[in-house]
């Protein structure tokens, strides 16, 4: 008699029943629970489902949606020629999650900060696969991490290029690039703020740096235009 369907995120619970195949009125024992958590599982957006029969009349789903960390845009073409923009997202897991419709969430989703990604290969954006890319492994550990790295609040990741095959090129929202090594992320982020506290002392912001090296930064200052023209 009872469908009690919860998610930690933006998913329509109407929307999430659909996708269940699952009616008021069925017979609670009769129904199929794996069917019904495989058939949820298989939705790109979802990563986990729990779905538990509690007696006497209730079918309890509990749905743990994909979190998007960083958006790909690929562009498709139809057969009278036009190319259409299509957005991608991209979770921890480097899953591809389609974009979905608002009238399918509960609120609007509001992901217009999420950083992009370029360099991608195109024929890799298969919603509900998982792309194999060491770039992309580094890129999306760089966002992870971000939040709570020295540079937490400083700045803000804009772009990542990914099409390097031993480094990632960052632009933050502010203009800065920034080169960095796949590896050793969480170091490379404290020589960022080493950089960012020198040229703040010095009235300066970062215009270019190449944290990639390990000796002798090479770094482009810009004054920024609050503080008025260079003397």
């Amino acid at each position: 008699k009872t469908i009690d369907i919860r998610t930690n995120g933006l998913i329509d619970p109407e929307q999430i029943r659909v996708w269940a195949r699952i009616h008021e009125g069925e017979n609670l024992f009769g129904l199929d629970l794996q069917r019904v958590k495989r058939d949820l599982e298989m939705v790109p957006q979802i990563k986990t489902v729990a779905v538990d029969r509690v007696l006497p009349k209730t079918l309890r789903l509990r749905i743990t949606e994909r979190r998007p960390l960083a958006q790909v845009i690929a562009y498709k073409q139809h057969s009278g020629g036009q190319l259409q923009k299509v957005v991608y997202w991209l979770d921890a897991e480097r899953v591809v999650i389609p974009h979905m419709d608002s009238k399918h969430m509960v609120e609007e989703s509001s992901l217009k900060w999420v950083p992009l990604i370029i360099g991608v290969n195109q024929a890799d954006l298969m919603p509900g696969r998982s792309i194999q890319s060491p770039q992309l492994e580094s890129a999306l550990s760089l966002i992870r991490r971000f939040d709570l790295s020295p540079m937490a609040g400083l700045t803000h990741l804009r772009q990542i290029d990914i099409s390097q095959r031993e480094t990632l090129e960052v632009i933050t929202w502010q203009g800065g690039h920034v080169t960095l090594g796949l590896n050793g992320i969480d170091r490379q982020l404290g020589r960022w703020r080493q950089v960012y506290d020198l040229g703040r002392k010095h009235r300066r912001a970062i215009s270019s740096v190449d944290l990639s090296i390990k000796n002798n930064l090479p770094v482009r200052w810009r004054v920024p235009t609050h503080l008025g023209p260079q003397s």
